[in-house]
């Protein structure tokens, strides 16, 4: 039987955007013989963490299933372990869980820069560090070396770097604002076409 292995995609995801989509596809390339499994963020991480209210929040269920639609056309998975709150949200949590309850022997975490220099700080962070791969995406003007800690910098043979700009000024906020006031053609241009479609039936 073959090894589980895994590159996994926290996020927001508020909604899926072009970028977020770009990004498993570099994933998929750097580490082939890795399924690439997006994870969704419950409704109580944008209240507790970033301070946004509900109302500045697609719901978990549509989240999910723009997630869902935009992924799986591309091999890609998603899942719902944080949303329906099988585990608390916290990085080391759902990753035990990916171990101990779904059988995988090697986990790979996509993200960018901005986080490589709090991992260490994260809950259970020096073992996060010490037992997983990192997939890091960066940008112009950015080095993964000039993130690193004096404790990161231990386990520099865990970080993968892989520079990207591709779609560098694309955010969600954006999408979301560009929604808001009914600039469609912004939407369509920056959201896959299943993402684009759900959201404009669901306010049209």
């Amino acid at each position: 039987m073959s090894a589980k292995r895994a590159v996994l995609l926290f996020g927001a995801f508020n909604p899926f955007t072009n970028a977020h989509l770009h990004i498993g596809r570099l994933a998929q390339s750097v580490f082939p013989e890795h399924e690439v499994i997006y994870v969704p963020a419950r409704l109580s991480y944008f209240q507790n963490w970033k301070g946004m209210t509900e109302a500045d929040v697609l719901s978990e269920e549509l989240r999910f299933d723009l997630v869902r639609g935009s992924v799986e056309p591309e091999g890609f998975s998603v899942s719902d372990i944080e949303i329906k709150g099988i585990v608390n949200g916290r990085t080391w949590n759902s990753l035990q869980y990916f171990r101990q309850e779904l059988g995988y022997s090697e986990l790979v975490l996509c993200m960018g820069t901005d986080k490589v220099s709090e991992l260490e700080t994260w809950f259970h962070g020096p073992e996060l560090v010490a037992e997983n791969r990192f997939l890091i995406i960066t940008r112009s003007g950015q080095r993964l070396a000039d993130c690193m800690t004096p404790f990161t910098s231990q386990w520099q043979q865990n970080f993968v770097e892989l520079p990207n700009d591709e779609f560098a000024g694309l955010s969600a906020t954006a999408v979301r604002e560009a929604l808001s006031r009914g600039d469609l053609e912004t939407v369509r241009i920056n959201v896959p076409p299943y993402v684009y479609n759900r959201l404009t039936s669901r306010n049209h």
